[in-house]
């Protein structure tokens, strides 16, 4: 079973029209490192170091144009940043499309993070076309970004920088319509700590002949 990851489909959804984008899953794709892509983006979490920075430094090699984020180099960016042309740091949303216009006028910097934390009520429908619906695929939505607790161990309040958000319900059910699926998966970290805004949530979500899990 393939659990869609999210990150690449919302940042696709981003990108200025005019730039063609592909999606591309190593677990289950070959990788074609002739590619004709000018820019390679990477999104990578910790145990995926080693392969993450094998990725890079191949595509480097043929001259292209690589980019990473997500929890690895948000974590750790002294582990990735010899491998890649541009990291960025934290949640991607306003921070990708400033990459792409970077690039297009050939003032790309080394490392990038994201100055504030952007709405959630103004974020986009992933592009979910470019999942490959060729294998049995749960797709990805988003409620909650975050979480309300504090443990000392956890990556996602760091990440997060101990926020907890919830996005608006009409807009999620405007992603699962848009998914067009009857197998969904929500991507949160904690879908339910409030029951009031999970209440209301599956609620609206009655009646939709849906078979998820979080």
């Amino acid at each position: 079973m393939n659990v869609a990851e999210l990150a690449l489909p919302l940042l696709a959804s981003y990108t200025p029209k005019h730039i063609e984008v592909e999606l591309v899953e190593d677990y289950f794709d070959d990788l074609d490192f002739n590619h004709s892509a000018e820019v390679i983006a990477i999104s990578a979490q910790i145990m995926q170091l080693k392969r993450a920075t094998e990725i890079a430094d191949e595509f480097r090699k043929k001259g292209k144009i690589v980019v990473i984020g997500g929890f690895l180099p948000t974590m750790h960016p002294e582990a990735v940043i010899d491998h890649v042309d541009a990291l960025c740091i934290g949640e991607g949303d306003e921070v990708w499309p400033q990459m792409l216009q970077d690039i297009e006028n050939d003032c790309l910097k080394k490392t990038y993070k994201a100055e504030k934390q952007i709405k959630l009520s103004t974020m986009p429908v992933p592009r979910y076309d470019l999942i490959k619906k060729d294998r049995f695929v749960l797709y990805p939505i988003q409620a909650t970004r975050g979480c309300p607790f504090t443990c000392e161990y956890c990556s996602i309040i760091q990440f997060f920088e101990n926020t907890y958000r919830y996005r608006p319900t009409d807009d999620i059910i405007r992603d699962i319509k848009a998914a067009n699926h009857k197998y969904i998966h929500f991507t949160d970290d904690n879908l339910m700590e409030n029951t009031k805004f999970a209440k209301e949530l599956f609620t609206k979500m009655k009646g939709m002949n849906l078979i998820w899990g979080s």
